[in-house]
């Protein structure tokens, strides 16, 4: 198995055990689950916007080397939108 598809096996275990522990949560405490299934849409695009970049053929013959502030980027955002929504889950508890 490459590495990346370790990180990205990983990253989706932690997504989902983060979300369905909010969302599971969030149903028994009688709130609403809006704002999370917004934030796993945003995470879904997020990964299929980079997987299109990552794919793309451009006819460089250095394909993919340039991708790295877009990994960073992207990477960035799947880990700051499950954040927030931790925060924002204990905002709304306490």
């Amino acid at each position: 198995m490459s590495e990346l598809t370790k990180i990205i096996i990983g990253l989706a275990i932690v997504l989902s055990s983060v979300y369905s522990l909010l969302i599971w949560s969030s149903v028994k405490g009688g709130k609403d689950i809006t704002i999370y299934l917004v934030s796993i849409a945003i995470n879904i695009l997020i990964a299929l916007w980079f997987w299109y970049m990552a794919t793309r053929r451009t006819g460089d013959p250095q394909d993919g080397m340039g991708l790295g502030p877009i990994m960073l980027v992207c990477g960035a955002v799947t880990i700051l939108i499950p954040l927030i929504c931790v925060i924002v889950y204990f905002i709304r508890r306490f």
